[in-house]
């Protein structure tokens, strides 16, 4: 470890904005302003928005950061998406038009698979321009889910997170390459900053967390579901069979409790107890980087966006991501990190090794090259701008 509106119900009065002027009046569309990929880009987008004087409306069920978002002055409209029955489907165009009537909207810009023939028709109807955030690969398998994600395919235009999404799109739907702009979500470098971190933070969770100070850590951040892959990293840290080294798996336990459970004992039963420790959702991630020596993304299944690499590397540290999916497009092989398959726990390992194995002037200088390709690729400043050019056409 290194030192150092409103409501949902009717009749409830319609949310206005002020006069937009020239520019457009955007209405946010997402299921949940949660941790998710959607729920976090839609705060990202609708907080750029607002605060460079452009006016905005949330449309959501809420979630973690409702409150923040109100904070920042963001109007919210408190809605609850319908399935795929036609009398829901009715109403929520009806609600979205009038919706969009009433607040002058220009741009209708929807995160995931929120309702999408209903929001498709109701822009059409009201002449508004349909921008998508497609967060990722969809599961085709059933009538509803293909019709939502056809629909979703049929935006004005579609942004997606990495070029792996981009040609499932194409490849699936036949979505012309004019129609899709590849734009990374985004990583505050404001708040993952090396710079800006006080040692007594670090201290002070690792001693919460009853991560040793003398130890080299390997830090595993993922929510504790089987597909994020700890199973494999758990094998492929016995495989180093290293003195002094750390697993830390940091993530929410609450979604798949057996699945935690199960991990708990394979631990046991390899021997490794008191040698993998899980901390649980952790609130201060920057300082859980900067006390990592490496940072390793394991999913069993391709992601869009390695958000976890991203992250670790804005703040200096090197990674281990899958090969697969989003994760070559994360990092800089050889340079900022390593890839390895899923699941396959030989390369895992040797990966891990190469960070760990890295003298003082080769951590410097992995360092130096992971910031400037976090602010180059992925500052979330430029990302919402570069999508926010987008709603003009």
């Amino acid at each position: 470890m290194k030192p150092l509106e409103m409501s949902d119900n009717p009749g409830t009065a319609l949310a206005t904005v002020e006069d937009k002027g020239d520019g457009p009046c955007v209405l946010v569309i997402v299921k949940s302003l949660d941790t998710s990929q959607s729920g976090t880009s839609a705060f990202d987008m609708a907080s750029h928005l607002v605060a460079s004087g452009i006016p905005v409306t949330v449309m959501s069920e809420g979630g973690r950061n409702l409150q923040t978002l109100l904070r920042r002055k963001v109007t919210h409209i408190e809605w609850k998406a319908p399935g795929d029955g036609p009398i829901g489907n009715i109403r929520a165009v009806r609600r979205l038009t009038r919706i969009m009537e009433s607040n002058d909207i220009t741009v209708a810009h929807v995160f995931g698979r929120v309702a999408p023939n209903a929001v498709r028709v109701a822009t059409e109807r009201q002449r508004v321009r349909l921008v998508a955030s497609v967060p990722g690969v969809y599961d085709l398998n059933g009538w509803g889910t293909k019709k939502r994600t056809q629909a979703l395919a049929k935006a004005d235009h579609l942004i997606v997170p990495s070029g792996y999404v981009k040609l499932w799109l194409q490849d699936t739907f036949g979505v012309k390459e004019e129609a899709i702009s590849t734009v990374a979500p985004g990583v505050d470098l404001a708040h993952f900053n090396p710079a800006a971190m006080k040692a007594k933070r670090m201290i002070e969770l690792a001693r919460h967390h009853g991560i040793p100070e003398e130890d080299q850590i390997i830090l595993m951040p993922a929510r504790l579901i089987e597909w994020k892959g700890q199973r494999s990293v758990v094998k492929a840290f016995q495989r180093l069979g290293r003195e002094n080294t750390t697993l830390v798996i940091a993530g929410d336990a609450s979604i798949n409790p057996g699945y935690a459970e199960r991990l708990q004992t394979q631990v046991e039963e390899e021997m490794l107890a008191g040698k993998v420790r899980f901390v649980g959702h952790v609130e201060d991630m920057p300082a859980l980087y900067m006390l990592s020596d490496v940072v390793i993304e394991a999913p069993e299944e391709p992601v869009a966006f390695a958000r976890t690499s991203v992250e670790a590397q804005a703040m200096g540290r090197p990674v281990v991501t899958s090969s697969v999916g989003g994760g070559p497009e994360a990092v800089r092989e050889n340079k900022t990190g390593w890839l390895a398959p899923p699941k396959d726990e030989a390369a895992i390992a040797e990966a891990l090794t190469k960070a760990l194995d890295l003298d003082v002037d080769a951590r410097k200088s992995l360092a130096l090259a992971a910031r400037a390709h976090a602010r180059d690729a992925f500052d979330l400043t430029k990302c919402t701008a570069k999508v926010q050019t987008l709603y003009g056409g």
